[in-house]
């Protein structure tokens, strides 16, 4: 309630087969009337990257990803893609998802469910599974074709052998590995699904990040070099 006033940035998913997806604004409040009266096959789905902190301070990052590099190589390299674009407010109907894709610059990423339920399907990296085409390689980042979440699933997505498929109830964190493909369906069975998502780069994968960088982006693979190399000299120094 607190938000119904504020703009939001919603996504068309239907038009996200070329990596590049339409997007409106609208308030939360229209969004809320929005998500109650729709019944579309692939409802908008709203995908904010201006998180309010009020929302922030309902939960606190797991300790897990305390040491996340993100900021300090925004600090060090400000034109980095991440500064607008590492986490995110998540908020959709029941049907609407996030296709089949595999997150950006080599990051890992944890997802929070503050309200409702959504379905996760998470393949490893390498080739889509199946039901997924790729239609072009853009650096080492494969632009899929996928279906719709809800497609996915009704079509018998979830039989493969070397697929996860996990359960998120409110309060739940799930973690994306880098590299790893998922699909996630929003079930809301009460309405609507609302979840809090941010993108890491911690020592555990921050080769794997500059290495996905340096092919397209070599100032940040750089600076993100530098500042975990700082970040190793101050542990030594402790």
């Amino acid at each position: 309630k607190d938000f119904q006033t504020v703009e939001m940035t919603c996504h068309l998913q239907a038009d996200n087969l070329d990596g590049k997806s339409s997007t409106v604004r609208m308030t939360v409040g229209d969004f809320g009337w929005y998500s109650r009266t729709q019944t579309e096959e692939d409802p908008l789905y709203l995908f904010e990257p201006s998180v309010p902190q009020r929302l922030k301070a309902q939960f606190n990052t797991p300790q897990a990803f305390a040491g996340d590099l993100v900021p300090d190589v925004i600090a060090l390299f400000p034109e980095f893609s991440m500064a607008s674009e590492r986490e995110w407010l998540l908020a959709g109907p029941p049907g609407s998802g996030s296709r089949f894709h595999v997150d950006p610059h080599g990051t890992a990423a944890w997802n929070i469910l503050l309200q409702g339920r959504k379905i996760w399907a998470l393949w490893p990296p390498g080739d889509p599974p199946a039901g997924v085409p790729v239609r072009e390689e853009i650096g080492l980042h494969d632009v899929p074709q996928a279906p719709s979440a809800l497609e996915w699933f009704l079509r018998g997505g979830g039989e493969e052998k070397d697929l996860y498929m996990a359960e998120q109830r409110v309060g739940d964190i799930i973690f994306v590995p880098p590299g790893w493909w998922h699909c996630v369906l929003n079930m809301g069975d009460d309405g609507m699904t609302v979840a809090y998502t941010s993108n890491v780069i911690t020592a555990s994968n921050v080769l794997h990040a500059a290495e996905v960088l340096r092919v397209y982006d070599a100032p940040a693979a750089a600076a993100l070099m530098e500042v975990f190399r700082r970040r190793h000299q101050e542990s030594d120094s402790e």
